[in-house]
């Protein structure tokens, strides 16, 4: 679907039109750019704002011509490509900040990115929003801090910001601390499409599944045994992978199948999903599970979600045993206590989906 941009009726207020600002296109159903793109959908179906693409880095022009928005491509990583790349159009401009996603090197800042904006701050009247999914980090051996080059400028690019929003909790903390004001965080909505129905346990296959890309993968590899007797435990009859490649060794099982889907569609993972009872995940602190879109999607279909790791104890007003399980679970888990978890859980997700967050990010944009 083209975001359309039709001729204005006499008396009526302009058409507003966002440009969003992203480092790349992506095939991966968990990836900034389709966070972008789920949100101009939205932005479109339901307030009729119409969405432009920049794409700051194309490995595969191929993609670019597949979406369903004007997409332009910023031909150098330079404050002066980036004003030219700018449509007359546009009266808004949503940059999608991620790490070191906008560098020139692994060993850069975007420093282009900061001096663009301050360009356009200058010689256009528009306004900017930036959503923050995450921070450039250093990391040594276990330990991971905001990396203090990339740190500066995504401050600066915050300072620059009319508004500045979050994507969990820790990035919360820090964009308040830099910025003096409350800023808020939108949580992170299920990728797939929301289920109109969702059925019983009781009415299911007994099948888990483990979904999502490398970190899933490789907490599985090395929780493959939990897993399996967490499934013996629970009577699956069968685990599903869903993934781009399966790269994980598994013994063979007499009281289960294990099924390697590889790369599927959403609506396939969809059906999946609503035909199964437990899904494995792995984050290991609040803000992963929080951004975790294998998280949100087993909630929004009614799948028991289950911890492969040291899932923290609680989230918010996540819990632990309330709203998702973690390996070893207790072999006495009945039906009804499943059931349970998986009610809560798609309660809490209720208020997480696509249409609220965009009907937030349209207020910001129609009352500026």
């Amino acid at each position: 679907m083209r975001s359309p941009n039709p001729n204005q009726v006499a008396g009526e207020q302009p058409q507003k039109s966002v440009l969003q600002i992203i480092p790349k296109v992506s095939t991966e159903i968990c990836s900034v750019s389709n966070y972008a793109f789920h949100l101009a959908k939205k932005l479109w179906q339901d307030s009729q704002i119409s969405s432009h693409f920049l794409v700051c880095q194309v490995s595969d022009r191929a993609s670019v011509t597949q979406t369903d928005f004007p997409v332009l491509i910023l031909p150098q990583k330079t404050s002066k490509s980036f004003l030219e790349q700018i449509p007359p159009e546009v009266t808004h401009i949503l940059l999608h900040y991620s790490g070191a996603a906008y560098a020139k090197g692994k060993m850069d800042a975007p420093f282009w990115l900061q001096e663009g904006l301050q360009a356009v701050r200058r010689s256009r009247q528009v306004q900017v929003l930036v959503i923050f999914h995450d921070m450039p980090v250093a990391e040594f051996q276990q330990m991971k801090w905001v990396n203090p080059i990339g740190g500066m400028v995504a401050y600066r690019i915050a300072q620059q910001a009319d508004v500045a929003i979050a994507l969990n909790v820790r990035l919360q903390a820090i964009l308040e601390k830099w910025l003096q004001r409350e800023v808020r965080c939108l949580p992170q909505p299920d990728y797939l499409e929301k289920p109109p129905i969702i059925p019983p346990l009781r009415d299911r296959y007994r099948r888990a599944v483990v979904l999502g890309s490398h970190s899933p993968l490789r907490c599985h590899q090395q929780k493959c045994d939990d897993v399996a007797q967490t499934c013996r435990d629970l009577g699956m009859q069968e685990i599903y992978y869903i993934a781009p490649t399966l790269q994980v060794q598994v013994a063979a099982s007499p009281q289960f199948d294990w099924v390697d889907r590889g790369k599927m569609q959403p609506s396939e993972i969809g059906w999946i999903l609503l035909n199964a009872w437990i899904g494995f995940f792995s984050a290991k602190t609040a803000s992963h599970l929080e951004r975790s879109e294998t998280f949100a999607a087993y909630c929004a279909h009614g799948v028991v979600p289950i911890g492969m790791n040291g899932v923290p104890e609680t989230v918010g007003s996540l819990k632990r045993g309330t709203h998702y399980l973690q390996i070893p679970v207790v072999t006495k888990t009945n039906e009804d206590r499943l059931q349970g978890v998986a009610d809560r859980a798609h309660q809490w997700y209720r208020d997480r989906c696509w249409h609220r967050n965009a009907q937030f990010v349209a207020a910001l944009i129609q009352k500026q």
